[in-house]
């Protein structure tokens, strides 16, 4: 039933993508999809477009010429800052993406000309200064992003705990609400590097581990300890790059495809509390799921994330290098859409993607390559997603309910959608009901927990009948019972009787 269904669902949707004009899929230089867990396991279909490029920003309209646009931040005025790494300019626009001013670099002592920047590859504001991760220079620049003058550097920091031999090459960088500096360092493993303001070392937080395949254990078992050593070693890698959420905690991501968890929520001590829970039973939150692992083509293997940045409503958005799309996820680990491609000259699709930033619902994602900066927004099924979403979040079910209920009818195969207005049921009682929507998503835990609360709800509402049914039955069963003896002894009475009468005669 359910895969007739899904097929159904496939045709109609596909039927309304061909004959619709002004639906949002015609315009998008991308495929939409998501994964539907059947009876074959993971599968992708065809879903309405999430997000379409509505702006590009480039040399044309910004009045600056970008040669490797890097990384994009926004200061407490929603002021814009895109570090140019090629340049090592930083260029300063209003929030509607007017230029304010440029930053060059940065005086020595005993030198007239400013310093341009070495191959910076990441920025953040905090507090008014803007830090600037100079990775082959070795430091972190700060500057007063009013006055526009360098205010202090971060060279290296010294520590045990880092080695005689280490070298600082910072290449991004976070602050949070505290002052704390987080810095993801090129060639360091142990995880992100944490600063205080005047460039302390005081730690490392959240490791990055490597995990080996069961294949590779049982292969080692058999390998002399010269072969193992040749082969590649299971030690933690380094982070790509972290993002703050509105909450204070660190998101980061890896672009190793062995690592196991590419994307983390890092709590203050540094665990990784990032919810992995889809509903489609599959605990990996790396993008893609389904890809070809064997062709020569550029973009073959998993996902390869370069960025995340997180909203107010828990979705995170990750992208990937390497086939330049975005995934937004909810807390649960839940895909929700993806949107993007690379490889094509169309406006959305990416060949270098560097970087990417959130600013409401409005997503910016930099290209290296191209040299511009595209704006996306959210089309009417993408809105109604986080829209939905937000009314879960906030406890109103039977908002999200209908919410939820209107995203089928634009999508039929989007098993959340499903499972949503299960759990929606669910926390308003109604658990008969949400089983049928758990059934239509196969979601057969989300189902049985709704089973045993239906069979015990229904139990304690008819408590009272049933124990009257039960006495019932008891007494009739008494009588009967009583009936049953007193025919049998009526009976052997009466046979005795006629015996006796026999007898006499």
């Amino acid at each position: 039933m359910k895969k007739l269904f899904q097929v159904l669902c496939g045709i109609f949707l596909s039927a309304s993508l061909v004959t619709s004009v002004t639906g949002t899929i015609n315009a998008a230089p991308y495929k939409s999809y998501n994964y539907v867990n059947g009876n074959n396991g993971i599968t992708d279909v065809a879903a309405p477009t999430a997000y379409l490029p509505v702006r590009v920003l480039d040399e044309n309209n910004l009045g600056v010429k970008l040669s490797a646009p890097e990384d994009l931040c926004q200061d407490d005025e929603g002021n814009f800052y895109v570090l140019d790494s090629a340049t090592g300019y930083v260029h300063s626009f209003t929030s509607n993406w007017e230029k304010r001013y440029t930053l060059f670099g940065y005086l020595e002592a005993g030198n007239q000309n400013p310093t341009d920047l070495k191959k910076p590859q990441g920025i953040c504001v905090w507090n008014n200064i803007l830090y600037v991760a100079e990775t082959e220079g070795n430091q972190i620049v700060k500057y007063d992003i009013n006055t526009k003058e360098v205010i202090g550097f971060l060279k290296q920091p010294k520590s045990d705990l880092l080695g005689d031999g280490f070298e600082f090459r910072p290449k991004k960088i976070e602050v949070d609400s505290t002052g704390r500096i987080f810095v993801v360092a090129e060639n360091v493993n142990q995880g992100l590097m944490e600063l205080t303001q005047e460039g302390a070392f005081v730690g490392f937080v959240g490791s990055n581990s490597v995990v080996a395949s069961p294949f590779e254990v049982i292969f080692r078992y058999f390998l002399t300890e010269e072969q193992i050593a040749n082969r590649v070693a299971f030690v933690p890698v380094e982070y790509t790059n972290i993002s703050l959420d509105p909450s204070g905690f660190i998101y980061a991501v890896t672009a190793v495809s062995e690592v196991n968890t590419p994307i983390r929520k890092l709590n203050p001590a540094g665990k990784d509390i990032l919810v992995r829970n889809p509903v489609n039973g599959v605990d990996a939150v790396a993008g893609d799921l389904l890809y070809d692992k064997s062709s020569a083509a550029a973009d073959r293997g998993p996902s390869s994330f370069v960025d995340i940045a997180a909203n107010d409503q828990g979705i995170y958005f990750a992208l990937d290098n390497n086939r330049g799309r975005i995934f937004a996820y909810d807390e649960d680990g839940n895909m929700l859409f993806e949107f993007g491609g690379n490889n094509t000259y169309q406006t959305g699709t990416f060949i270098q993607p560097s970087a990417l930033g959130i600013v409401g619902n409005r997503i910016y994602v930099l290209d290296r390559d191209r040299k511009n900066i595209v704006a996306f927004e959210p089309t009417e099924y993408g809105q109604a997603i986080m829209d939905a979403t937000r009314s879960y979040v906030e406890g109103n079910y039977e908002k999200s309910l209908v919410q939820w209920e209107g995203l089928l009818r634009k999508n039929c195969n989007f098993d959340l959608a499903y499972v949503k207005a299960g759990f929606c049921l669910y926390r308003m009682g109604d658990n008969e009901k949400a089983m049928e929507y758990f059934e239509l998503a196969n979601a057969r835990e989300y189902y049985t927990k709704a089973f045993v609360k239906y069979r015990k709800d229904w139990l304690n509402e008819n408590f009272t009948w049933l124990i009257l049914g039960a006495i019932m039955i008891l007494i009739l069963l008494i009588v009967v019972i009583w009936l049953i003896r007193k025919w049998k002894n009526h009976r052997k009475e009466f046979g005795s009787g006629t015996e006796r009468r026999g007898v006499g005669g």
